[in-house]
């Protein structure tokens, strides 16, 4: 066999994805060892064919060579038993290039391929002769693309020479694209927050052979099939909380495979438009359990957090757990650590941190004097810069007084370094929302948002866009330092330096109910 750089040259320039001669037919390379004649049949006409090996020695780079005063051909192999589909990896019904190589010695006359397809004995169809796209004295490889019989169990392939022309042939075989039988669901993405009425897509390919059904599941549980391309299933009502989808793909030789699992939460709140969901916390544990410990720590603690605040911050479910898919973190009077209240403060830091992007929750706080709950975030690099180097962006903060209408209003604000300013202390930068009609935050649940691009921070309640910082918003000789990752936080405090402390009136238990927590 001859010219192997050059057969590998030209099934890169057809450029198919896992492209490979599948097999060289019998003895589609001609070479033989010593003293054994290469098995051809003369098919048609009154040639004689020829073989570039001695009947001594043997020969590694053999050929075939026709001579030819009318125009004939012979069948590949010698053999009158047509060459089974499936030893080839072909299917019927299927497109193919066949591969061989030419160099005409003599004459005018033009080399072609033509395949026969055969079932129960029988020709059923042929492709015509099919014409190169060139003839040369020089060795070229020719590609031939051929449909074979939607019927068809066997093909015979027929090398042919022109008339008055004495064509060489050698490295005779198929270019097959085989690729497993895959599956994959394409929507929705892993992790996506879904409403309940949703679409399931896959994707599902086997060659050679037919996709004949997809399934898909929620878990165990069948949802429904799709037997036709594009595959797709609607899922109506589904229930809120996690679900963990599949597909099951078969094809028409009986193979199965499953896709990967594709998690998703379905919730009434669905994403904001133009935005695409890439961290979340839907908070769907068993009941009772601690918060998801891949995604939150905690800081312990009662050292008052440079606040003064009242209360120990633990690590407890007593203070922070899992409750009908929500988050509670809970604020209670309880003689703990030295201190007389108790709650939690959990953060993502070294868990999850991000730049830029939409971070929102939705969350009912809780209410009273001297409670203050926040949702914010500080630098990941606070450790070796310090406070508030680090940066702060406070995404929901509220005081719970009950003068001013501080019960109906939540506070959105930046810290970081100034000279000789305030920016680093309790004024920050930042605006205020108060609910219309006299209305608490506590009385129902709220989506707080800030929206961080370059040079810009956007602070939102539902749909309200209420205040807007950028670098000019500083005040002099600050330092806008939101270039970098942040961390969450989720916290209850109990008293502190700026909402002040408990009073008789305040009632205790008070919880923070967290319905999910997203970075977009």
């Amino acid at each position: 066999m001859k010219k192997l750089i050059t057969i590998l040259a030209t099934l890169m320039l057809v450029g198919s994805v896992n492209a490979a001669v599948t097999n060289l037919f019998p003895n589609g390379n001609f070479d033989s060892p010593a003293g054994v004649a290469t098995p051809w049949v003369e098919t048609f006409g009154g040639g004689t064919t020829t073989y570039s090996y001695p009947t001594t020695g043997g020969n590694p780079n053999g050929f075939g060579r026709m001579n030819n005063s009318s125009g004939w051909g012979i069948w590949v192999g010698g053999n009158t038993t047509p060459l089974a589909l499936a030893d080839y990896g072909l299917v019927a019904g299927g497109t193919y290039t066949f591969v061989m190589d030419m160099k005409n010695f003599v004459g005018t006359g033009v080399g072609k391929l033509k395949i026969e397809s055969w079932n129960a004995g029988g020709l059923i169809s042929d492709s015509g002769d099919i014409s190169p796209s060139g003839q040369s004295s020089s060795w070229v490889t020719y590609t031939f693309a051929a449909t074979l019989a939607t019927n068809a169990t066997g093909i015979k392939v027929v090398p042919v020479a022109g008339a008055a022309s004495q064509i060489g042939f050698d490295n005779i075989g198929v270019v097959v694209n085989n690729s497993p039988l895959a599956v994959s669901i394409t929507n929705p993405t892993n992790n996506a927050v879904v409403v309940s009425n949703f679409v399931i897509d896959a994707t599902s390919t086997v060659v050679p052979g037919t996709v004949t059904n997809v399934a898909f599941y929620d878990g165990a549980a069948l949802l429904g099939n799709d037997a036709s391309s594009p595959f797709s299933f609607s899922v109506n009502a589904a229930s809120l909380g996690a679900h963990a989808l599949k597909a099951v793909a078969k094809d028409s030789s009986g193979n199965s495979v499953t896709s990967s699992v594709v998690n998703v939460t379905v919730t009434n709140t669905p994403p904001p438009s133009g935005w695409q969901l890439v961290w979340s916390d839907e908070f769907a544990q068993t009941d009772g359990t601690s918060p998801d410990s891949s995604k939150w720590g905690f800081d312990v603690g009662g050292g008052g957090w440079g606040n003064n605040q009242q209360e120990y911050d633990t690590a407890r479910t007593n203070n922070a757990r899992i409750q009908s898919g929500q988050l509670v973190i809970e604020a209670k009077i309880e003689s703990f650590g030295g201190k007389n209240y108790t709650s939690a403060r959990m953060v993502s830091k070294g868990k999850w941190s991000g730049t830029y992007g939409r971070m929102e929750a939705r969350i009912k706080i809780p209410r009273g004097q001297g409670i203050w709950p926040a949702f914010w975030m500080l630098g990941t690099n606070i450790d070796s810069v310090g406070w508030p180097t680090c940066g702060e962006i406070d995404i929901m903060e509220n005081i719970g007084k009950t003068n001013n209408n501080e019960q109906g209003k939540i506070y959105g604000t930046i810290h970081g370094p100034q000279s000789g300013g305030d920016y680093n202390g309790g004024a920050g930068v930042g605006g205020t929302y108060t609910l219309p009609g006299g209305a608490a935050f506590a009385d129902d649940f709220h989506i707080f948002a800030v929206e961080w691009s370059t040079n810009q921070m956007k602070w939102f309640v539902d749909t309200n866009n209420y205040f807007t910082a950028t670098p000019a918003s500083l005040p002099g000789g600050s330092t806008w330092v939101f270039n970098q990752p942040e961390f969450f936080i989720l916290n209850v405090a109990v008293g502190g330096n700026w909402p002040g402390y408990p009073s008789n009136y305040t009632v205790f238990p008070q919880q923070m109910l967290v319905d999910y927590v997203r970075v977009y």
